[in-house]
């Protein structure tokens, strides 16, 4: 059975954006944070509960994507995919699961809260310099609509999490540049390769999601049951 076709870039490379990085400066001004500040478990719940937004909106795409691309599951397209993955999203170094898996509390109980706020600043933005160039291209008319929809999500999540910093007194994790995609991935002309790049981000978007919204779940839970000691 033949896969759909996408609509092939009609130059044979394509620059990449050019402008403001949508990663940097998020909410368009630098974020300062509450006097007092929030406790750190009604940080730990408001950053869960945007990423569990994030991951429903993208639960309920997901699965159209993988059948209408690939003519399989997403969790079975992430299985076949399992060797590649982009070690300039840093995923898969610092995420010790792949998509669908969960971790227990006690893996979580050995992470430190400020600490998973930074590096989930680092992993997001990395993300979405890869997100940015699939919503950039516009060339699958099936999915430009929610994959744009999927960066201005990404945009306020990142916007959020800088308040969240704010609050802590910390910065965000140092900004990565657009640099950091090889320029291979941003000059695709073949629509298969394209979806099988940008099936590779957005696997990593998902288990990111799945874990960091996990792990400020416990830390809501955690330092919500310290506080009433």
């Amino acid at each position: 059975m033949s896969l759909p076709v996408t609509d092939d870039l009609t130059r044979s490379t394509r620059v990449g954006p050019e402008g403001p990085e949508f990663w940097i400066q998020p909410c368009g001004f630098t974020v300062t944070g509450s006097n007092p500040p929030e406790p750190d478990a009604v940080l730990a719940e408001n950053y869960a509960l945007q990423l569990g937004v994030d991951l429903s909106y993208v639960n309920n795409w997901k699965e159209n994507f993988c059948q209408d691309k690939f003519r399989m599951s997403f969790d079975a397209k992430v299985a076949e995919d399992a060797p590649f993955r982009y070690d300039w999203l840093q995923v898969s170094t610092t995420i010790p699961k792949k998509p669908s898996e969960t971790l227990s509390a006690t893996y979580y109980s050995q992470k430190e809260f400020s600490a998973m706020l930074t590096e989930s600043s680092n992993i997001f933005q990395r993300i979405a310099v890869g997100w940015e160039q699939v919503d950039y291209e516009r060339t699958d008319a099936s999915y430009r609509d929610l994959f744009t929809s999927t960066k201005n999500r990404m945009k306020n999540t990142l916007c959020q999490l800088d308040y969240y910093l704010a609050e802590k007194q910390m910065s965000p994790a140092p900004n990565p540049t657009r640099a950091i995609m090889p320029t291979e991935l941003r000059t695709i002309t073949s629509a298969s390769q394209r979806d099988e790049r940008n099936f590779r981000i957005l696997k990593e978007y998902v288990n990111a999601v799945e874990y960091y919204a996990d792990g400020f779940n416990y830390f809501k839970t955690s330092l919500s049951s310290r506080s009433s000691l």
